[in-house]
């Protein structure tokens, strides 16, 4: 008698138990050997996707404060320029003359005498004084002062002196004698020196 004889002498519940146990068989079959690689392959995706996204987002925030650091170095960087010109590290002195000499001839005025000053250190800059003596007449030696005061250096007029000096067209003329300082900065190496004792 054939093995497919005595199956189908079986009884049915016999034959249902030999199909659940095929079916199982099978179902086990295919978990051990796709589903299972197939679930496992699912799960390294996704832990790589979650570690991409990970590092997709560290490097947004990486970018965005990279991009704040910049602008704000550029920032500093602008500043640090603006500070120079107001508050250079070198004297420049021709620079300071050129630029009061502009300034007296923008206004009309007659720049008599340049007389530049000892300098004058402090603890974090110093002091370049320029004696000038200057001619014109009131509202023209007003703009002067205010042009002055207008420039990206810082220039300071002081011990402002006034003589009459005749009359013409435009009214009386004045001779004026001024002190007009700037300053530089003392770079800290140069103030951290010790002064050399006398004797």
């Amino acid at each position: 008698m054939s093995s497919l004889e005595q199956l189908t002498k079986i009884a049915l519940p016999k034959k249902l138990a030999v199909l659940a146990v095929v079916l199982g068989l099978i179902a086990a079959v295919y978990w051990f050997q796709f589903y299972s690689e197939l679930s496992n392959e699912l799960s390294s995706l996704e832990s790589q996707y979650a570690d991409l996204e990970r590092r997709r987002d560290d490097a947004i925030r990486r970018k965005s404060t990279y991009d704040k650091d910049r602008h704000y170095r550029d920032e500093l960087k602008k500043t640090y320029a603006q500070q120079l010109r107001a508050l250079p590290t070198e004297s420049e002195m021709s620079s300071f003359l050129a630029s009061l000499n502009t300034q007296a001839e923008l206004v009309g005025l007659e720049l008599k005498s340049v007389k530049p000053q000892k300098e004058e250190a402090a603890q974090y800059y110093a002091r370049i004084p320029v004696r000038l003596m200057l001619k014109g007449n009131f509202l023209q030696l007003a703009k002067f002062f205010y042009l002055i005061g207008n420039v990206d250096r810082i220039i300071n007029i002081e011990n402002i002196s006034l003589k009459p000096d005749g009359m013409d067209d435009s009214g009386i003329q004045l001779v004026a004698e001024v002190l007009a300082t700037t300053f530089r900065s003392v770079e800290r190496d140069d103030a951290a020196k010790p002064k050399a004792k006398k004797g």
